[in-house]
């Protein structure tokens, strides 16, 4: 599979590209893997993957990398009929009853998944990564602030800068997404899309027949919020 194929399956990205062709879009495969990610924003990670294994003794590896708006629906709609897990920071599944409403159900998985068009894991620019060491592969918040992650998560502090990265979501708004240390996002690329991504692109993408077929479960009830699902789980913390 190759750039072409996901500019195909990609009609977000297809869309953004149609009113803004001077972005970055270098989608790239390694030989191994097809995590999408474009180019420069992979060779910068396996850079720092070098330097991770110099300073740490092991490489890192990528969960997750580009995902698509058809993939980052799937996940929405697998969450909200209950065929995917609702987590909360510390692993723990939330049953589908827990929930007392629709508005409740939405925002709870808002916390930790991005709705589809608001995704950073769209731009090829942001990745998902742990140590590639034997064990079990989750993402949970105190393994990094105070578990087997800690020397990870002081590592990324220090050096992720000079590698053209940063975390979006290692400071994150009390309403909003949660923190998400494992989360990577390369510089040069990220701003650019995320400067043209507004809330009227993104809602003019919504209304599209290629947006909701199939649909994205539960619209109707999330059309009037997003105004401040985009306030408050797209835009970053100051």
């Amino acid at each position: 599979m190759g750039k072409d194929s996901i500019m195909q399956e990609d009609f977000f990205i297809q869309f953004v590209l149609q009113k803004y062709p001077e972005l970055p879009h270098d989608f790239h495969f390694s030989s191994t893997s097809f995590f999408g990610l474009q180019k420069k924003c992979f060779e910068a990670f396996q850079h720092l993957s070098l330097e991770c294994k110099k300073v740490l003794g092991y490489s890192l590896q990528i969960l997750s990398g580009k995902r698509s708006f058809e993939r980052q629906k799937l996940i929405w709609n697998e969450k909200i009929l209950g065929l995917r897990p609702i987590e909360d920071e510390k692993g723990q599944v939330f049953p589908l009853n827990f929930f007392s409403s629709s508005h409740e159900l939405i925002f709870t998985i808002l916390r930790w998944s991005a709705f589809p068009s608001l995704s950073r894991h769209h731009w090829g620019s942001d990745l998902d990564i742990l140590p590639d060491i034997p064990g079990p592969k989750r993402l949970i918040l105190e393994d990094w602030t105070e578990g087997a992650y800690q020397d990870l998560h002081a590592f990324l502090e220090e050096k992720l800068r000079d590698f053209g990265f940063f975390r979006p979501y290692i400071k994150t708004k009390s309403e909003g997404i949660a923190p998400e240390p494992w989360h990577l996002s390369f510089k040069d690329i990220a701003t650019q899309w995320e400067n043209i991504i507004t809330y009227d692109l993104v809602m003019k993408f919504l209304e599209t027949p290629q947006a909701q077929n199939p649909p994205i479960l539960l619209w109707k009830e999330i059309r009037p919020l997003m105004p401040s699902i985009f306030s408050k789980y797209f835009l970053l913390a100051p």
